[in-house]
């Protein structure tokens, strides 16, 4: 009798498995694996769970001292044990260090490990403490990861000289397609009609920001420019498209900003290529990213990029 082949998908929150990697797991499954999610609950959960994956929660934190990752990490090595998994691809810092800390403790047989690491905390002008506590922890782990796929050259170059117990790879990124955003998909005379839905005036400059709503995204800057638009009197409308732990304070934010009606807070979205047609300005001004597929779906609709 042949074995069946197990494979797992890890990730800090199932909305990071929700964004990037259900074509990849459908592929796994189409080729005769199953494939299981593991994350914390979040509201991607429900989209991994529609896609036919089975989702097995875990309380990670992103906070890499946190005492959720050690819960997380007793509850992994029971199901790395008792689904004896011939492959695991991880993603996110906490997440990685956790899974592949689990995967030794498990003992044998050990199951490959992927790790992607959609951008390093430590990097050229990153805190001290993220080189303190990030990088010899991503050297350390690196001697029991079989592949570690980097997707920037930065990345990629300090992968390169890592222990790694098998290789490191540099993909060039996340890639979108083309043809969601073209004007025969979306249809050249639906801007005005996009506008009107998401409640924008005609002489509206409407400028989104696609990104979970937290420090690092920093949409802070974003109302204080669209504040300082406003006095200028231009009519700048600011469009949120995502949700996160700082959603209540950038609430309070635009309020005290005299912002209320003029910075819309969107929520999770999967209607990206119809807030772009209706958009003037797409938006990132993140203190750090790997490589922000937002700004290239923006290219792909042809929008003005405003980005740090």
């Amino acid at each position: 009798m042949t074995k069946t082949r197990k494979a797992a998908y890890i990730a800090t929150v199932y909305a990071h498995l929700a964004a990037f990697h259900l074509p990849f797991m459908r592929d796994l499954r189409d080729a005769g694996f199953t494939v299981h999610a593991y994350a914390a609950p979040d509201h991607g959960r429900e989209e991994v769970d529609a896609a036919g994956f089975t989702c097995r929660d875990l309380p990670f934190s992103r906070s890499p001292l946190a005492s959720r990752n050690v819960r997380a990490l007793r509850a992994l090595v029971g199901w790395i044990q008792r689904e004896r998994y011939d492959l695991i691809h991880v993603h996110t810092p906490n997440a990685s260090v956790v899974c592949r800390i689990a995967a030794l403790l498990a003992g044998r047989p050990y199951p490959k490990i992927v790790y992607t690491a959609h951008g390093f905390h430590f990097y050229t002008g990153a805190p001290w403490m993220n080189w303190l506590l990030y990088y010899p922890m991503e050297r350390f782990l690196s001697r029991w990861t079989d592949l570690l796929v980097t997707i920037n050259r930065e990345d990629a170059r300090r992968a390169e000289a890592f222990p790694v117990r098998g290789r490191s790879v540099y993909v060039p990124g996340v890639g979108v397609d083309l043809t969601l955003y073209s004007d025969a998909a979306l249809g050249d005379g639906d801007r005005e009609q996009q506008r009107r839905k998401f409640g924008l005036a005609p002489d509206d400059f409407a400028v989104l920001c696609i990104a979970e709503l937290n420090r690092n995204k920093n949409q802070a800057q974003l109302i204080e420019a669209i504040a300082e638009l406003r006095r200028r009197g231009v009519p700048a409308v600011l469009m949120l498209a995502g949700v996160g732990r700082e959603e209540a304070w950038y609430r309070q934010l635009a309020a005290k900003s005299g912002l209320a009606e003029a910075v819309r807070f969107l929520g999770y979205r999967r209607d990206v290529p119809q807030l772009l047609q209706a958009a003037d300005v797409l938006a990132l001004v993140s203190q750090r990213e790997g490589l922000p597929k937002a700004l290239l779906e923006g290219l792909s609709a042809g929008k003005p990029l405003v980005a740090t």
